[in-house]
């Protein structure tokens, strides 16, 4: 096989995701869709009434990920929707880009708003801030464990394929994947106007550097940061001192959604 041809195999496997094994949700929900999206139906749940929460789950994830915040949000007054993104959990498809996972959280927003805030974990973080970018509005967001470039994911990963990075880099942009503005400083830098941000990062997350968080909140206008030891890039999610500083941080109603 050509260098060129294995690279675009690479490339395409990044592109697509490991889809987990069905396995049950612990919450019970109050009802679940599946809204038409351009990119196909997205698996949505919904649980509680009040001021609408989106949680968002990241990459080769699904939606159960984000269980354990729903029941402490529904007990604060708010209703929770969470999703599948696309090639993930229940939703259908094969594979899914950055900007496939932003267009697809902007749609479910536009299903189901209007949305008060958002949770974001991982790549969801990332996709998050690229829909912000391009104009989703929410008065409020918090990003647990985010990334910074997608660009030195790549190249993570075509170390881990004994592959070159810059040969992978142009293989996904030959697919129609341009990496180098997948940033989310960058996308932070384009904001017409920055939601208030709650940053939460464990000190030895070995997929995200806690690192990350340090540069988002330097170029984010009134980010908050709360860094925790020993929870790792998923234990996080399932820690009760977490999610009630995110479940405090998303209620505070000081400041409004602004109008769309």
């Amino acid at each position: 096989m050509h260098s060129e041809d294995k690279h675009v195999e690479i490339a395409r496997a990044l592109l697509t995701p490991e889809r987990r094994a069905p396995r049950p949700s612990s919450v019970l929900w109050d009802a679940t869709t599946k809204p038409s999206t351009n990119g196909g139906p997205l698996a949505l749940w919904r649980a509680g009434s009040g001021p609408c929460i989106v949680l968002v789950h990241g990459w080769e994830t699904d939606h159960r990920d984000m269980d354990a915040f729903v029941a402490p949000l529904v007990a604060a007054g708010r209703s929770v929707v969470a999703f599948d993104f696309p090639a993930h959990g229940e939703s259908p498809g094969e594979s899914a880009t950055l900007p496939d996972l932003a267009e697809a959280l902007a749609a479910v927003c536009a299903f189901v708003g209007p949305v008060d805030a958002i949770v974001a974990h991982s790549v969801g973080c990332a996709a998050t801030a690229m829909a912000l970018a391009r104009g989703l509005r929410v008065r409020r967001a918090a990003f647990i464990a985010p990334p910074l470039r997608y660009e030195a994911f790549v190249r993570a990963y075509a170390e881990r394929a004994g592959a070159d990075g810059d040969a992978l880099v142009t293989a996904l942009a030959t697919l129609g994947l341009d990496v180098s503005p997948l940033d989310l400083r960058k996308n932070a830098a384009t904001m017409d106007e920055h939601v208030p941000l709650l940053l939460v990062h464990s000190t030895d997350d070995r997929v995200c550097a806690v690192e990350n968080t340090h540069r988002i909140a330097a170029v984010w206008p009134g980010a908050t940061t709360a860094i925790v030891e020993g929870l790792g890039h998923s234990r996080i999610l399932r820690n009760e001192n977490v999610i009630a500083r995110v479940r405090d941080f998303l209620i505070d109603d000081t400041g409004s959604l602004a109008a769309g």
